[in-house]
């Protein structure tokens, strides 16, 4: 084969080649005086070439091959008055100190509210200590103004009213994932868009839909760099009355985990 032929064959294509061309040379080496008779011989041949069949079909296609499930991760929060504050990372939950909460959403370029129990004074004391903090600025913080985007319906109530009383520009507007993105197109250099808070709709529907408004934003999805897509969850699952799915369908709850107390 020329090269000119062959322009993929590297990385996992170029084990199956190798694989190959080791079965070629085997058969290549046989001879009648061989110990192995031409039926043992070949019957080995087959199953060499069934197992490459297999590496093949587990390296360029896991989940076709086995049918293989997403991960699951469950953990039980546990909050007290000092810790009730928890940053998720790397599957995993850890307590984070509310100052440093605050940051993670000034550096945000949209932040999704998400709520399980009741979070209607949590959500506009969240919103509160973030615009402080975005005021304040300070070490790690982004300099910039924070916009709210208000769903049309009754939903978000005190948020709204949060909003109005520390002076930010809201914009009414639906709170699907593009919506969301065309608002945070006419951002300033800086700026965070905070949505109103929504009915939590577990795990794995929450990170979609976070990946969907980044995917039409053009944005990054977490925390780990300024101006991405983050969500807060508000009042999720605790200890003793349930546990948190950290991971649920191989997606990550939200970036910033937060209770009242």
């Amino acid at each position: 084969l020329q090269p000119a032929t062959m322009p993929f064959c590297s990385g996992r294509l170029s084990l199956l080649l190798l694989s190959f061309i080791t079965l070629c040379s085997t058969a290549s080496a046989y001879t009648p005086s061989s110990k192995v008779s031409r039926r043992a011989f070949f019957s080995s041949v087959s199953t060499k070439a069934l197992t490459v069949a297999v590496t093949e079909s587990i390296l360029l296609y896991p989940k076709e091959a086995f049918g293989a499930t997403d991960a699951s991760v469950t953990q039980s929060i546990k909050v007290t008055p000092v810790a009730h504050t928890f940053v998720t990372s790397n599957g995993k939950v850890k307590p984070l100190r509310e100052n440093d909460a605050t940051r993670f959403l000034t550096n945000a370029r949209v932040v999704f509210l998400f709520y399980g129990e009741n979070s209607d004074e949590l959500s506009g004391q969240v919103l509160a200590l973030t615009k402080q903090r975005k005021d304040g600025q300070g070490p790690g913080v982004t300099p910039g103004n924070i916009k709210v985007a208000l769903g049309s319906d009754a939903d978000g109530g005190f948020f709204s009213k949060a909003a109005s009383q520390n002076g930010l520009e809201a914009a009414k507007s639906q709170l699907d994932p593009k919506s969301v993105a065309k608002l945070a197109s006419g951002l300033g250099g800086g700026d965070v868009l905070i949505v109103s808070p929504q009915k939590s709709g577990g795990t794995a529907s929450d990170a979609r839909l976070v990946a969907e408004c980044a995917s039409a934003a053009n944005l990054e999805v977490g925390g780990a760099k300024s101006g991405g897509v983050i969500s807060l969850l508000l009042n999720g699952p605790r200890a003793p009355n349930s546990d948190l799915k950290v991971v649920e369908a191989g997606l990550e709850t939200s970036t910033i985990l937060w209770y009242d107390v």
